[in-house]
């Protein structure tokens, strides 16, 4: 429900920003290759930002609907914006900072081990990497919610 919405934003301003009539005409010889590109990049950031915010979005209402054990809870658009409002947006992305930076590092050195050891390697990323920086977000976002409920 949280990605419909800027799912259909995103379409609109790629639409808008030329990127699909850019595309369909770039085997002509009348359009300008920079311009298609500039239009693509700022249509592909203007997108991404709004999932960014939506992404926040979702997670508050995960962490509602863990709290109040109802989907109605993480549906109430307006007391998920309530709760972002008292976490603190600031804090919110400074969360999911650390948490790609701590998945960056741990994918850096479980894709090295993968090319010393390839199958255990593999393994170590499947099993271990991933479940346990599922379990650190989790926790650590469970954290940060609990300050305000």
């Amino acid at each position: 429900d949280y990605f419909i919405i800027p799912a259909i934003i995103g379409v609109a301003v790629l639409f808008l920003s030329g990127i699909f009539s850019g595309l369909l005409s770039s085997f002509s010889y009348t359009t300008s290759t920079l311009a298609l590109i500039g239009s693509m990049g700022i249509g592909v950031l203007i997108a991404l930002l709004i999932f960014a915010f939506f992404e926040i979005l979702y997670t508050v209402a995960v962490l509602r609907m863990a709290r109040f054990d109802s989907l109605g809870a993480a549906l109430s658009f307006g007391e998920v914006w309530a709760d972002l409002k008292d976490i603190g947006i600031v804090k919110m992305l400074m969360l999911y900072a650390a948490i790609a930076s701590i998945s960056g590092f741990a994918l850096i050195g479980s894709l090295a081990l993968a090319l010393v050891f390839p199958y255990i390697g593999i393994f170590a990323i499947l099993l271990i990497v991933v479940p346990a920086i599922s379990l650190f977000s989790a926790y650590a976002f469970g954290l940060l919610y609990s300050e305000i409920a």
